[in-house]
């Protein structure tokens, strides 16, 4: 989870005039080849437009094979503004 939410930090361009404060639940199935697919809000943050960029980031993140060999769906809450720095 940690390295997904990196990436996902990286990929991710707040629309202009963001709240700092919004935050979205996704839930992305991850398969056993790393791909990422039908991501999806979960519990919108009440800005479309935030929810869409945070699905868009998705979208553009790359992740490595999965050791386990398996496939399941992730739920994952994102904040606009990284509480870590």
């Amino acid at each position: 989870f940690a390295l997904f939410k990196q990436k996902l930090r990286t990929e991710f361009e707040p629309p202009p005039g963001l709240g700092e404060s919004l935050r979205v639940t996704i839930e992305v199935k991850c398969n056993a080849d790393g791909s990422l697919t039908s991501p999806r809000v979960a519990k919108g943050s009440g800005n479309a437009e935030f929810d869409r960029a945070v699905i868009e980031a998705v979208k553009r993140v790359r992740m490595p094979a999965r050791p386990d060999r398996k496939s399941d769906v992730i739920s994952l809450e994102f904040k606009a503004r990284d509480d870590h720095g």
